[in-house]
């Protein structure tokens, strides 16, 4: 983080249209960093709750909606801080659709959709009405999609209630975690130990792991651009290697990240084209072009640091280095 930013553990990351990007911060609050460094920090004193931020979500009107452990949901206007009324108050996932409802994934209380004017909570299934969604999106013919939180289903709704993918359909996986919604039509899932997978048409149409490019089967985190990439975050938390990948046109770019950085827990795309990543050990990367090849750039949480980092496979080489506190 910038200097003027307090240190702590980044848990979320999202960019806005003016080109700022807002993390959020265990403790520290709510830290928006403009484009040319200056911050600004916002805590209690401006109206946050006391519980720790842990989603951010940036929507169509340019509100930014922040989920917190403990403490709920709060909607920042550019002015104020607005409490959504929900219960429970720990919120795992965060997504707006087409329709400009968000739709909010709690630990105990299924799925709420907010709307403009209320907030209505609705059950994963009959059978399961407390179940904590770790991962929502919506793809291209407006079907919701989530991922139950440490049972790894992955559920779907067509408009007459929530179903779960199923060995029937050919989908055997059970142990999804996150996943992203393709702009080309169809839904990537992340999943624990048995990398990414492509749901298309009713159907499997393709899988990614070690064995075709993948630096590691454990997903921590996936990203889809409009341009059609595909970012994902792999490695445990106990790994001792963590990296980023980019994949085009079926090709990867793998970047391995700086030593102490922990797994990439949230990733956010700028328009222009620029890829920014939260990691568990603090730092905050910014994946950009430099004379036609991507680099990352890396802020560890105490102090100022930028660390070029280009891509590689499978050891990473470092090429430059400034600002070191």
């Amino acid at each position: 983080m910038p200097e003027s930013a307090p240190a702590g553990t980044i848990h979320a990351v999202c960019a806005d249209l003016r080109g700022r990007v807002w993390v959020a911060l265990q403790p520290g609050g709510v830290v928006c960093v403009e484009p040319g460094g200056k911050t600004k920090v916002f805590t209690q004193n401006d109206g946050l709750p006391d519980g720790p931020p842990r989603m951010l979500v940036l929507d169509a009107e340019g509100a930014v909606w922040i989920g917190t452990r403990e403490a709920g949901l709060f909607c920042y206007d550019g002015t104020d801080f607005t409490a959504v009324p929900l219960w429970p108050q720990t919120i795992l996932s965060l997504k707006e659709d087409r329709e400009g409802n968000m739709w909010v994934g709690s630990r105990g209380g299924g799925l709420s959709r907010v709307t403009k004017r209320l907030a209505e909570l609705m059950t994963t299934g009959a059978g399961a009405p407390h179940d904590a969604i770790r991962s929502v999106c919506q793809d291209t013919e407006g079907v919701l999609w989530a991922v139950v939180w440490q049972k790894g289903v992955v559920l779907r709704n067509v408009g007459q209630g929530w179903t779960p993918l199923s060995g029937n359909e050919g989908w055997s996986i059970s142990n999804a975690s996150f996943m992203t919604a393709d702009p080309e039509g169809g839904i990537w899932i992340g999943t624990q130990m048995d990398g990414v997978h492509h749901w298309k048409n009713g159907a499997l149409c393709e899988s990614l792991r070690m064995t075709n490019g993948l630096a590691d089967n454990w997903m921590s985190v996936l990203l889809t651009t409009s341009a059609g990439e595909l970012w994902i975050g792999t490695g445990m938390l106990e790994s001792p290697r963590h990296f980023l990948q980019r994949r085009q046109a079926g090709q990867f770019q793998t970047y391995q990240l700086p030593e102490g950085s922990g797994p990439i827990v949230a990733l956010t795309a700028q328009p222009g084209g620029d890829c920014w990543a939260a990691t568990v050990g603090g730092r905050l990367l910014r994946v950009t072009q430099v004379g036609g090849e991507c680099r990352v750039e890396s802020t560890p949480g105490q102090g100022v640091s930028l660390e070029f980092v280009v891509p590689v496979s499978p050891v990473v080489r470092r090429v430059g280095h400034e600002n070191k506190s």
